[in-house]
C-alpha cells in the first residue's frame, strides 16, 4: 500500500488492510484488487450538511429531538436536544451559562442542496434560528452562543436496494484475502452503526 503525499510517497507492507474511508475513495483504492466492488461503491451519492449548535435561554424543548420531514422547514432536517439527551451536557451548560439554559443542535442540508450551505457561518446561524422559531418550544429562544460544524460531502445516501448492494459488496471484498471495508455508507451513519461495521470488518480480518 502506498501512502503519504505525492512528492514523498511511502510504501507500507501489511498482511491485512481495513479500508475505513468513504465510498468514493474506497472505490478508487479497490479498483485494481477488487474491480467488482467499484461500481457498487461508486453509485453511492453523498450529501453535504452542517450542524449548528446553540446554547439557548428562553427555550422549552421536550424530548431528545425530532426529525423534520422534507418540505416542513426550508433547510432544517433534524434537531437534537443535547441537554435533554445527555445529563453531562446540561451540567456543563449550567456551569458555563447559568440555570435554565438548553443546548440544541440543528442539522441542515439534504442531497442536492449544497447551494443552501454556501453562506458564511453567521448567516447560517441566523437563518437556522429563524427557521427553528417556527417549531414549538423555540418561539422565544434566545441564543447565548452558537457554533457551526460543516461536513462537505459527508453524509452517504441509501438508494433503493442498498442492503442488497452492500451484501454484494461485502461478498466481493471478502473474496480478496486480507481486505475488509467499514464506514457510514454500509449500515448507517450513526455512531453505533459505524462502530458495528468496524468491528465486523476487524473480526473478518482476524478470523
Amino acid at each position: 500500500m502506498i501512502t503519504g503525499p505525492a512528492p514523498a510517497p511511502r510504501t507500507i507492507t501489511a498482511d491485512r488492510v481495513l479500508l475505513a474511508v468513504p465510498a468514493t475513495p474506497a472505490a478508487r483504492l479497490l479498483s485494481a484488487v477488487c474491480p467488482d466492488a467499484t461500481p457498487l461503491l461508486s453509485r453511492i451519492p453523498y450529501a453535504s450538511m452542517a450542524v449548528i449548535t446553540f446554547v439557548l435561554a428562553g427555550a422549552s424543548l421536550d424530548g431528545s429531538g425530532l426529525l423534520v420531514p422534507p418540505g416542513e422547514l426550508p433547510t432544517i432536517k433534524a434537531f437534537t436536544y443535547s441537554s435533554n439527551k445527555w445529563e453531562w451536557i446540561a451540567d456543563r451548560a449550567t456551569q458555563a451559562y447559568g440555570a435554565d439554559v438548553a443546548v440544541a443542535r440543528a442539522s441542515v442540508g439534504r442531497l442536492g442542496e449544497e447551494h443552501l450551505l454556501q453562506i458564511d457561518d453567521q448567516q447560517l446561524i441566523d437563518r437556522t434560528l429563524a427557521e427553528a422559531r417556527q417549531v414549538p418550544g423555540w418561539e422565544t429562544a434566545r441564543p447565548l452562543a452558537a457554533s457551526v460544524q460543516r461536513w462537505g460531502g459527508g453524509l452517504p445516501q441509501y438508494l433503493v436496494d442498498h442492503r442488497r448492494s452492500m451484501t454484494e459488496l461485502r461478498s466481493a471484498v471478502g473474496a480478496v484475502a486480507g481486505i475488509a471495508v467499514a464506514g457510514a455508507y454500509l449500515d448507517g451513519v450513526g455512531v453505533p452503526a459505524c462502530i458495528a461495521t468496524a468491528r465486523r470488518a476487524a473480526e473478518s480480518l482476524l478470523g
